[in-house]
């Protein structure tokens, strides 16, 4: 198997492509992962996360969120969707080599999958003006202790707004004017969303008023950084994070594998390679190449090791390298 995310071309000069590749090895999976595809018209475009959330609608869909003219996300959704797409696409194809014997050519693109994993992609492909995205009726509240939460439910709609007015006993609320159908809800929903707020901060306790949003099935969660989710009393009890060596005489704390197989143990295991660490070893026991082959190679920057002062190739703790014979 061989993946690469190179600008399409660059590996057919090297002479690495899979029309070079291909017939020599007919189970070679070979995995392209680039911005446009392998046969776009704009195949030869550099592309980065920011750039492919501008071109493939992320950032104009959060521009009319947030009135802003050009926000940039916090995350690189296009560089780990992608990612995880081209994992699936091998997974697929390595299950078709077990019937057929036959590798195959894989192209990834990040733009196409932006579109994938865009649930907006349907709705704005459908009209020429598809509006401000409301974030589907969720609300954000301040609540008791100073935090705020977010309550996924809109109140404009008829049955979730019968169900506010039945747990915050303000019948009163069903003969207001503003509030008569779903298209004056939404007209008012600023006003409304603030009747729901001081409902709110009349809760004392989390629990009690997520017991309660729960009665009419609306569910509520607390925002939260990373750092306090990985403190809570879910990330402890589930193993949603792992301790790993630093290599450097500590630990780094570092979330978990999602994954909990019945009949597989799964998760991390290892420590982190540094760039380059273990190409004297695949070199070696892969290719069969000598120290002096490698370390010519290394000369005239085919190769590039980036290791700290204190480990050589030769010094590399051995369960490093028993990970990476494994991997």
């Amino acid at each position: 198997m061989l993946v690469e995310n190179y600008v399409p071309g660059v590996m057919d000069r090297f002479g690495l492509g899979y029309s070079a590749l291909g017939p020599k090895n007919p189970r070679l999976i070979y995995a392209s992962i680039s911005g446009y595809g392998q046969h776009s018209p704009w195949r030869h475009r550099k592309a980065f996360a920011p750039v492919i959330h501008a071109e493939a609608g992320l950032t104009a869909i959060h521009a009319r969120r947030y009135g802003e003219e050009a926000p940039f996300e916090a995350t690189s959704h296009a560089d780990v969707y992608t990612g995880m797409e081209g994992l699936a696409a091998i997974l697929a194809a390595l299950y078709q080599r077990q019937f057929t014997g036959r590798g195959q050519h894989l192209d990834i693109s990040m733009a196409s999958t932006m579109l994938s994993v865009n649930d907006r992609t349907a709705t704005e492909v459908a009209t020429d003006d598809p509006g401000r995205f409301d974030g589907g009726g969720s609300v954000v509240v301040d609540i008791a202790g100073g935090q705020q939460a977010v309550i996924s439910g809109d109140p404009t709609n008829k049955t979730v707004f019968a169900n506010y007015i039945k747990v915050m006993d303000r019948a009163d609320l069903e003969s207001d004017s503003r509030f008569i159908d779903v298209d004056t809800r939404k007209q008012h929903r600023a006003e409304l969303n603030a009747i729901v707020q001081e409902w709110v901060l009349t809760i004392p306790e989390f629990t009690e008023l997520e017991a309660i949003l729960s009665s009419i099935h609306l569910p509520i969660g607390r925002i939260r950084t990373i750092r306090e989710l990985s403190e809570s009393d879910w990330a402890i009890e589930s193993g949603a994070f792992v301790e790993v060596s630093d290599r450097h005489g500590g630990v780094a704390k570092i979330p978990q594998s999602p994954w909990r197989f019945s009949e597989a143990t799964t998760g991390a295991r290892g420590s982190a390679a540094y760039p380059g660490e273990h190409n004297s070893l695949i070199m070696q026991e892969v290719l069969g190449l000598s120290p002096e082959e490698i370390a010519d190679l290394e000369n005239a920057g085919t190769l590039r090791s980036r290791l700290p002062d204190n480990i050589t190739p030769e010094t590399i703790p051995s369960d490093v390298s028993e990970f990476a014979r494994e991997g």
